[in-house]
């Protein structure tokens, strides 16, 4: 409601590049935040390379998503731990992170474990007032509904631009329902487990909650790999495994753009469809393969 009545001052046709524009120097204004906040470590700027490189958060800007506003907020809320900032502004970021996509849920177990108390309080909080307010009369029930229903799916539905391990594995084997479903909780339960080591590092823990969403959440799209960039930038920073040469290396090949850039180039499978771009065909053979490559680059 806050951004959505801001641009709604403006003509229809002008309103996206408002957005578009905001979210160039709101970009650039946190990455000058995050260099400042990080000046003395000497990674500082491969760090910011890969924020400035990312060839997905190139492309959340060209759709107009709010995307970007997460990946953002959750960059805020990292920096807040890494930085032993307060528990208020730690808990304000992550509880306004998850006002945008729930997606910080998955850090729960691991914030409570490390006595983010707090923090976990103030941004669930925050989180579980603003859901209530919007279900009076039925408001924000196409939230809610839509929330329930992309949890008790795994990767059958969405379309075609959808690209996770999930749907690579639905389109490419035959296994039943509860083998995807044991694959996905398995690698869950072993990410949250390492995660609570008092060794590992919220970001480090944070970092493999992100890859397991966009790897088993249902409705991934090629935009919403750029998070990884956010993240990463700080692993960078302060985790010695992601120092390592060939770390950096993958972390660099992450900025790449998908398979999606050479089909459209090459016009294999690719229908023009106006002001949804040009997309790519459902064809299993070429489509999900292609998908499959996507993951294995990034």
């Amino acid at each position: 409601m806050t951004i959505g009545s801001f641009l709604s001052l403006f003509d229809p046709a002008y309103a996206p590049y408002v957005w578009l524009c905001t979210k160039v120097y709101l970009s650039l204004a946190l990455i000058i935040y995050f260099v400042w906040s990080f000046r003395s470590n000497k990674y500082i700027g491969f760090a910011t390379f890969i924020l400035l490189a990312n060839f997905s958060s190139y492309l959340e800007l060209a759709a107009w998503q709010f995307h970007s506003v997460l990946n953002m907020l959750l960059l805020l809320f990292l920096i807040a731990s890494s930085k032993k900032h307060s528990a208020v502004l730690m808990g304000l970021w992550y509880g306004l992170s998850m006002l945008i996509k729930p997606i910080g849920l998955l850090f729960l177990p691991l914030l409570i474990f490390k006595g983010r108390w707090k923090a976990v309080g103030i941004g669930v909080g925050l989180f579980v007032l603003a859901t209530l307010i919007f279900l009076y009369q039925g408001i924000g029930t196409y939230y809610t509904n839509n929330l329930q229903t992309n949890l008790s799916l795994s990767g059958t539905l969405g379309p075609n631009q959808i690209i996770t391990l999930s749907a690579w594995l639905h389109y490419n084997t035959h296994w039943p329902d509860f083998v995807y479903q044991a694959i996905q909780y398995f690698a869950l339960l072993c990410i949250v487990g390492w995660g609570l080591l008092s060794k590992v590092s919220i970001p480090k823990a944070a970092f493999l909650m992100v890859a397991y969403y966009l790897c088993f959440y249902e409705q991934v799209f090629e935009y919403q790999w750029s998070t990884l960039a956010y993240v990463l930038a700080i692993c960078v920073l302060i985790c010695p495994e992601f120092q390592t040469k060939r770390s950096l290396f993958c972390i660099l090949l992450t900025c790449l753009p998908s398979c999606f850039l050479l089909l459209n180039l090459l016009h294999i499978d690719v229908t023009n469809m106006g002001d949804l771009g040009m997309i790519p065909g459902r064809r299993r053979g070429i489509g999900w393969s292609s998908a499959k490559w996507c993951h294995f680059s990034s």
